[in-house]
């Protein structure tokens, strides 16, 4: 409830607010599985990938969320030229290693970049991760896609052989894949 609480209160009032003030991911201890990420690590690479992408920290949340949610960026407020957004990293990427949440991270960020206008499908995909890899390297964004292979067995089994075959089209975009 305090989430939704603070999105709806966000959008009430006019004063320009950072993310954080929003306060996005909740401290409301009834909603257990959205919450403020507390793991340092993570949010020291947040801010040097949205550093490296020229992006203003302050528009920008960090939240952990429980599995089954996806790991995903949402646009949570927009008013004029305002726009804020979340991160929201499941539990289980806390196991990650620095490289492959950065790579993360940086294609979570280029969908920012990118925008809406081009809609969704493996061609957006192939543009975040480009942008993604721009800012941070070829390198992170193959480990991140390498990451999703490995982490396969959490998704429906019907769905692993879809996923292998965009993560396979999107490593031969970067020219990771012959």
């Amino acid at each position: 409830m305090g989430f939704f609480l603070a999105l709806l209160l966000a959008g009430l009032f006019a004063s320009p607010l950072n993310a954080a003030q929003l306060q996005i991911c909740t401290d409301d201890k009834t909603v257990s599985w959205i919450r403020e990420h507390d793991d340092q690590r993570i949010r020291s690479l947040f801010v040097g990938v949205l550093t490296k992408a020229s992006m203003k920290v302050d528009d920008y949340s960090i939240c952990e969320v429980e599995y089954p949610v996806a790991p995903q960026m949402l646009e949570v407020e927009t008013r004029g030229n305002l726009r804020m957004f979340a991160l929201l990293v499941p539990t289980y990427m806390r196991s990650f290693s620095d490289v492959e949440l950065q790579g993360f991270m940086a294609h979570e960020v280029g969908h920012v970049a990118v925008g809406k206008a081009h809609g969704r499908g493996i061609g957006v995909e192939k543009m975040a991760d480009a942008k993604g890899a721009s800012w941070i390297g070829k390198e992170a964004m193959v480990a991140f896609l390498n990451s999703i292979r490995r982490e396969l067995h959490r998704y429906s089994q019907q769905l692993h052989a879809g996923i292998k075959a965009e993560i396979d089209e999107r490593l031969q975009a970067l020219g990771a894949l012959k």
